[in-house]
């Protein structure tokens, strides 16, 4: 007799779209005699689920197949395991299927960390694993399917073993997409600060070193910009610094990283306000000795500025709009019966669409 007792299971869902039906179908008259199934939403249906999950105890091996929908961005996706001791994934290990640009799916094992995942290069030590069976991507679906040797503690691989009780976590979407991103906004915003220094230099050199900011608007545009340059340099050092996203001070860092970096951006645009625009520009000579050019460099900045801002939020706000699924749920804590499982319990939050389903694994037995 089969029986499932508890398993916790993670699920992070980016699209919403179905699985194909002949593998929910396949699994679903299997399960709770042969394997184990877990459906994506809880409860669903094929061919309405999202994700399939279902895995099966052979000797000392666990069979897994996985099959996730991906409408886009077929490249750069992943589906992933996490086996855990607790709630969270840190220094854990994880076995995930990915399909990276100009290549075939593949399987691979690692671990986290409590900032980042590594994974596992040696293929030797992967190997012995793991078994791929099958990985591929059939009409927009990928499915993985492979066989896990019930492995016992490895403190260098961050594995704990299969055979004492454990959390699984489940997880798909893009590959490395928030990376490039941060990447991204930790470089320009430190390409600035290193600009602002040079632009500093330069004032000081000019002036010989001495302030000449006592009367306005000369006093006013060199404070608004000395503030403007504090906080752009405070930026970088506060993001190295920043909490983990799952922080209960992370919202502190969040409103003070946002008031810090708008906060500087405006004393920075009234500092060049000051030095381009009249009649503060006729005081300052700037007009005498470069004419309509800065005012018309000001008026450029801020049209682009303000385009910019309006097309991203336009944009923003029609991606949401496109999203097929959302909820309304709240947080909730429920036990429900089901037909392959004793009792299991759902904690569900779903911000930004992300959807948490629970099932603390305890004992599987026929």
């Amino acid at each position: 007799m089969f029986s499932l007792l508890h398993v916790f299971i993670a699920v992070i869902s980016f699209r919403s779209n179905v699985v194909s039906y002949e593998f929910q179908q396949k699994a679903l008259d299997e399960c709770g005699i042969k394997k184990g199934c877990i459906f994506h939403p809880d409860g669903c249906k094929p061919p309405k689920c999202l994700l399939a999950f279902t895995y099966n105890f052979t000797g000392e091996v666990i069979e897994y197949e996985i099959s996730s929908f991906l409408k886009e961005n077929l490249s750069n996706r992943y589906i992933a395991i996490g086996f855990s001791d607790d709630q969270e994934m840190g220094n854990d290990s994880v076995i995930y299927c990915q399909a990276s640009r100009n290549m075939d799916p593949e399987i691979g094992l690692g671990y986290t960390t409590t900032k980042a995942f590594k994974k596992i290069e040696d293929v030797i030590t992967v190997k012995k694993m793991l078994q791929n069976l099958e990985t591929e991507i059939i009409n927009g679906t990928m499915t993985c399917r492979f066989l896990q040797k019930i492995w016992d503690e490895n403190p260098e691989l961050h594995m704990k073993s299969l055979y004492i009780p454990h959390y699984i976590f489940l997880v798909n979407g893009l590959i490395d997409e928030q990376s490039i991103k941060h990447m991204m906004h930790m470089t320009l915003n430190t390409t600035g600060s290193l600009l602002i220094a040079v632009s500093f230099i330069c004032v000081f050199i000019a002036e010989n070193g001495k302030w000449t900011g006592k009367n306005f608007p000369k006093g006013i545009h060199a404070i608004l910009g000395m503030t403007a340059s504090i906080g752009a340099f405070l930026q970088p050092i506060m993001g190295i610094y920043r909490c983990t996203p799952k922080h209960k001070l992370r919202i502190l860092f969040n409103c003070a990283h946002a008031i810090l970096g708008y906060g500087s951006f405006i004393c920075a645009a009234a500092s060049i306000w000051c030095a381009t625009y009249p009649p503060f520009s006729y005081k300052l000579g700037v007009n005498e000795d470069y004419g309509i050019v800065p005012r018309s460099l000001i008026i450029t900045f801020w049209v682009i500025t303000v385009i910019t801002a309006i097309t991203l939020e336009t944009l923003s706000i029609l991606k949401n709009q496109l999203k097929l699924y959302s909820t309304n749920a709240k947080y909730n804590y429920l036990q429900v019966e089901s037909s392959t499982c004793n009792s299991h319990w759902i904690y569900s939050h779903c911000p930004d669409f992300c959807f948490w389903f629970g099932i603390y694994y305890s004992s599987i037995r026929f």
